[in-house]
């Protein structure tokens, strides 16, 4: 990962050539409000504001723009995430077909959505604002072919030091099945589900009991993986 750096060498462009990706906060947040108002109490509409395209812009500029990003996702920085991502000005091309900037995957093949659901105390904040620059909550995972849920499945954890911790991991889970609609039943590349991960590898049975709680058919939990298992035996191996 790169460390921070500022706004021109981000781009390693002249600042006007910087300016599609460029808002303040103060008008990401009179488009919140605005959403609010209309009855959108979450502001989870991801229409309404410029969300900028890989191929707007150079293939080493899309490589740094995807790293600050990661960079302020990492740190839990709205400040910081909110300029990457929504612009004032600007209207996407019809003919422009290319993948919105933030679901652009690293070196490592994550993108951001990944990242934001794997760091220790994940923000429902961050989360919702990838959401409304068209952030693609189903997205794979280059290499494993993991979803976010597959990537939170493995990777949450209690925070000791934050005693509403348990809740706060359930509720950002429910959050993303329920609200932001992230498919609970996609399998990787060994066939298993997001519960089958959680079962035999999860660290955090809150997030196992959302997926269960989410599962209201039972169907995915009874989805057998490529070793024949369903989510039941894999929690006792």
């Amino acid at each position: 990962m790169l460390d921070q750096i500022s706004e021109t060498e981000i781009i390693g462009l002249p600042s006007s050539s910087f300016y599609p990706i460029r808002v303040s906060c103060g008008h990401a947040n009179r488009h919140y409000m605005r959403e609010y108002g209309d009855g959108n109490k979450k502001g989870l509409s991801q229409f309404g504001a410029y969300h900028p395209t890989a191929t707007t812009f150079s293939p080493e500029s899309v490589y740094l723009i995807t790293d600050s990003v990661i960079q302020a996702v990492f740190a839990t920085d709205l400040s910081l995430l909110y300029p990457l991502l929504f612009s004032p000005s600007f209207d996407p091309s019809p003919l422009d077909l290319g993948p919105a900037l933030v679901n652009v995957p690293d070196l490592d093949g994550w993108s951001a959505i990944h990242y934001c659901v794997s760091v220790p105390n994940p923000s429902v904040e961050i989360l919702d604002a990838l959401y409304r620059a068209c952030d693609d909550v189903s997205l794979f995972t280059t290499g494993e072919h993991c979803t976010p849920l597959h990537c939170l499945a493995r990777l949450a954890r209690v925070c000791d030091d934050i005693p509403e911790s348990p809740q706060l991991l359930y509720q950002l889970t429910i959050h993303l099945i329920r609200d932001l609609c992230t498919p609970l039943a996609t399998p990787d590349k060994g066939k298993e589900t997001c519960i089958h991960v959680a079962a035999e590898h999860g660290e955090c049975l809150d997030v196992l009991l959302a997926f269960l709680d989410c599962d209201i058919t039972g169907t995915v939990r009874n989805l057998r993986n490529s070793r024949g298992r369903v989510h039941f035996s894999c929690s006792f191996l």
